[in-house]
């Protein structure tokens, strides 16, 4: 009994196949000359080798590359990009914090750096492990445009950097093989009297000095 309607749907599915070979076939007779008696012959063998010529015309079907596009490529790096940005976000969130009460400002720092004891408003040095490493903030009463032209003179100006609205000249001044190493220097204008100069000194990773610059702002 349940396998009635099944029989049924097969049985309508070959009388619809059958129905439609034959008025195909009529189709084609249509443009042949009559046997004189007004019927038409149905030649299935003719139907299949047309319907298989009709197949063998096709176009091919598209082919879809596996290759990366430059599309997955470009969400791939966003991808990477974001990751970085959240893993930067996360490792700044557990530094130590530097205020400046006097000048009003401050700034995260890692928390392997310690303020050291020599320092004053002015002159803040952090030490961290290893020989010659270390993060210094100047306070100067130069002028900005000075302090470039004398940055020039023996660093390589890396170009500008925008942070909380605070815009910072960048510098970089490489060692030499008896003393190895980098030197990242940041400067801005402090006041109208003042310049304030970062620097992050030798194996410290450009990576890090830009992240300490992202943190830095003037308190309201």
């Amino acid at each position: 009994m349940k396998n009635k309607p099944k029989i049924l749907i097969l049985f309508i599915l070959c009388v619809l196949i059958i129905l439609g070979l034959w008025f195909y076939s009529l189709k084609l007779n249509l443009n042949k000359p009559s046997d004189g008696k007004g019927k038409f012959d149905l030649n299935l063998g003719e139907i299949f080798s047309d319907i298989g010529d009709t197949f063998k015309n096709l176009p091919p079907p598209p082919k879809f590359s596996t290759s990366t596009t430059a599309t997955d490529q470009a969400i791939d790096t966003l991808a990477d990009k974001l990751k970085q940005l959240e893993n930067t976000n996360t490792s700044i969130a557990d530094w130590q914090i530097y205020k400046n009460e006097k000048y009003n400002f401050e700034f995260r720092y890692p928390k392997n750096y310690t303020l050291n004891d020599r320092s004053t408003t002015e002159t803040i040095t952090f030490d961290t492990e290893g020989p010659g490493w270390s993060l210094d903030l100047a306070i100067t009463s130069e002028k900005l445009a000075n302090k470039i032209t004398e940055l020039n003179k023996t660093q390589k100006q890396l170009g500008g950097k925008t942070y909380n609205d605070i815009d910072w000249i960048i510098f970089l001044q490489e060692g030499s093989t008896e003393i190895p190493g980098a030197w990242y220097t940041a400067v801005t204008q402090l006041n109208s009297k003042n310049i304030i100069k970062i620097t992050l000194s030798r194996s410290g990773p450009e990576e890090l000095f830009y992240q300490i610059l992202s943190t830095f702002k003037f308190l309201k």
